[in-house]
């Protein structure tokens, strides 16, 4: 059995192995209680495993050490605490133990004068979020022309129509049942002036005049 820890392929292997390897793999069920039926089992999703290694970094090569020991202990405490935040890998060759993790928790120190480096490390499964890739839609851009008649007139059509005078009539009345407003009657008489005379009170009966709305 060999333990490798690594980052992007490359990492050490651990010297001495531990008396025992503890893998704790969590399943979030929730029980219910109903009311006819009692508790009920609810199958939830699978939890992160959680792997915990317990041994120390020899100062010395022992009989015992997977390999010919070349680096101080505290080298490997200074490797592990700089590998905190990043995902390594966990490889425990001839178990099904391989998968992405990150450092949880690393308590070391010293026990006595042999100056082995006791360690327990927390190792926990990562799995990375998957995000949905989101469509980007390409929205076209059309660019309208606005005119403005800012600074122009409206142009107003004029209309214009032929009235005969009838008996009692007068410009006023004239000009309100034409035009809808009775003040027009002065419009209507200076259109109409060579016809009517100078007189605006003097219609005769037959008269045609112009008016133009």
């Amino acid at each position: 059995m060999q333990i490798w820890l690594k980052k992007n392929g490359k990492g050490f292997r651990f010297p001495v192995l531990p008396q025992s390897i503890e893998v704790t793999s969590p399943q979030h069920n929730e029980t219910i209680t109903t009311t006819a039926g009692g508790e009920k089992n609810l199958i939830g999703k699978k939890g992160l495993r959680t792997l915990t290694l317990q041994s120390f970094f020899p100062a010395q090569n022992y009989s015992f050490c997977q390999y010919k020991v070349t680096k101080k202990p505290w080298e490997y405490i200074k490797k592990l605490e700089s590998w905190k935040g990043s995902v390594l890998t966990i490889t425990i060759t001839g178990t099904n133990i391989h998968f992405p993790c990150t450092i949880e928790s690393l308590v070391y120190g010293e026990n006595d004068s042999s100056k082995d480096v006791n360690f327990t490390i927390e190792l926990k499964e990562y799995k990375q979020i998957k995000e949905k890739a989101k469509k980007k839609e390409k929205k076209s851009k059309t660019t309208k022309k606005v005119t403005t008649n800012e600074g122009k007139r409206p142009s107003k059509e004029v209309k214009t129509k032929t009235y005969v005078v009838k008996k009692g009539d007068c410009l006023w009345n004239i000009a309100k049942r034409e035009t809808g407003k009775s003040d027009n009657w002065r419009a209507i008489y200076n259109q109409n002036k060579q016809v009517i005379g100078s007189n605006p009170n003097k219609l005769k009966i037959g008269q045609k005049l112009v008016i133009k709305i």
